[in-house]
């Protein structure tokens, strides 16, 4: 089992400043200690826009939305998605709000093999889950008969049972327990993450009558939502699913675009983390009008927010590794992408050894990690680049060129504009 190692804050050494820097560190476990409030930098209309769509208002749920609201949220790889997503879900995860389920992908599936049948399995399994924790009774009659009819299957039941050490015996309650199953140490990880038999019957059967299974897990959440509101005085019911860019993006045009009205026939309030291409190819097509949308933009990088992203770093790191104007040019170089920020300050401290970083030093480490992104871009990629940053052309971000641009940090997007990565100036024979 892969454990990551305690970190004392700011950290000392060159190889753990090498390691908190990684793009796949974890802040999760280190929240309270390296969190940093971006508000004053970056504003707070992507929440505010959250709470109006979720009838939050004064930080009460004045009343139940109309119809179940379903929010896509987006933003760049590395803007603080998942930061803020979590954050939001601890703010809202109360009775004067919601009975919010925060679901992050990532820590519950193998991405990659993700499908779209996998939703709504996750969805129910991880109700459950929490319902579960908190103790709060569910009742089991839908449940039994949608893992009544997905049992029949020969082949699933002989996997649950003699690979995957579970139980089945049918009976009152047992529908509970086999969702449970999937939230058991890494159950749902390892029956979808793989090629398992029961992944496969499962998927099929869920896309066989995908209609169906809903309308079950509709009666689950209206039976669920009058007993959070008779005695456990919750309002409404709210799943959060952090995704990640890492999905296939066939899954991501199946569920929003081709087949929308799946989520939309969900009878609960729903936020949906999407890749910014595709929450711009949403907006270009007729499933734009189903969706409410709220984005979280990239910082702008002044003197005010270069202060707040070198804050960043030095929470992480002991300033001793930064020489003379290294922080203010890294804050700089990153666009306002905390992602790239810390990309930046990884490649520096490789191309340091795990000593200071010079500005010296830094020089060559920007070239390095501008070469790396550029070398992603093909001639007409590049091309448009640079005609856009010569004000040649406008860019419109539903096209499909502008969406890669965006995915892959070539292009970054603020409110109300969008600019060249700064770092990919010189390679596309322009000058910052």
């Amino acid at each position: 089992m892969n454990i990551q190692p305690l970190y004392k804050f700011p950290v000392q050494d060159g190889f753990d400043v090498r390691d908190v820097t990684e793009l796949d560190f974890d802040i999760v476990p280190f929240f309270d200690e390296l969190y940093i409030n971006l508000d004053s930098i970056r504003g707070t209309q992507y929440r505010d826009d959250l709470d109006f769509q979720l009838n939050i208002r004064n930080n009460q749920l004045t009343q139940r939305t109309r119809s179940y609201t379903k929010i896509v949220f987006s933003g760049h790889k590395g803007s603080g998605k998942t930061i803020e997503l979590g954050k939001y879900h601890k703010e809202i995860n109360h009775p004067d709000r919601y009975f919010s389920i925060f679901i992050q992908l990532e820590n519950e599936t193998n991405l990659a093999r993700f499908e779209p049948e996998d939703l709504f399995v996750m969805l129910i399994a991880k109700l459950i889950e929490r319902c579960k924790k908190d103790r709060i009774s569910i009742k089991d009659d839908y449940l039994d008969n949608i893992a009544e009819e997905w049992i029949q299957d020969v082949d699933l039941k002989t996997e649950v049972t003699d690979v995957f050490k579970h139980e089945l015996n049918a009976k009152a309650g047992f529908g509970f327990k086999f969702f449970d199953f999937f939230n058991v140490g890494t159950g749902f990880k390892t029956v979808f993450g793989g090629e398992s038999k029961t992944a496969k019957i499962i998927r099929r059967k869920v896309k066989q009558n995908t209609l169906g299974l809903i309308a079950q897990f509709n009666e689950i959440l209206e039976e669920l939502r009058e007993e959070l509101q008779t005695r456990h005085g919750y309002k409404d019911i709210l799943f959060i699913m952090d995704g990640s860019e890492k999905i296939k993006q066939e899954t991501y045009q199946y569920l929003f675009i081709e087949n929308n009205h799946l989520i939309r026939n969900l009878n609960a309030n729903c936020i949906f983390a999407i890749p910014i291409n595709f929450f711009f190819a949403i907006n270009a097509s007729l499933a734009a009008g189903f969706f409410e949308r709220s984005i979280l933009p990239m910082i702008k990088v002044n003197e005010q927010s270069k202060k707040r992203l070198a804050e960043i770093l030095t929470k992480r790191i002991d300033p001793k590794f930064f020489g003379d104007q290294v922080l203010d040019k890294i804050a700089e170089q990153s666009g306002g992408s905390v992602r790239q920020l810390l990309g930046i300050t990884n490649r520096a401290i490789m191309d340091a050894r795990g000593e200071t970083i010079t500005l010296q030093s830094l020089q060559q480490s920007l070239k390095l990690y501008g070469s790396f992104l550029n070398e992603r871009l093909n001639t007409e990629e590049t091309q448009i680049l640079k005609d856009f940053y010569q004000q040649k052309i406008e860019l419109k971000p539903a096209d499909e060129i502008t969406g890669r641009l965006l995915f892959s940090l070539a292009l970054l997007k603020y409110n109300g504009h969008y600019k060249v990565n700064p770092i990919l100036l010189p390679f596309i024979n322009v000058t910052s």
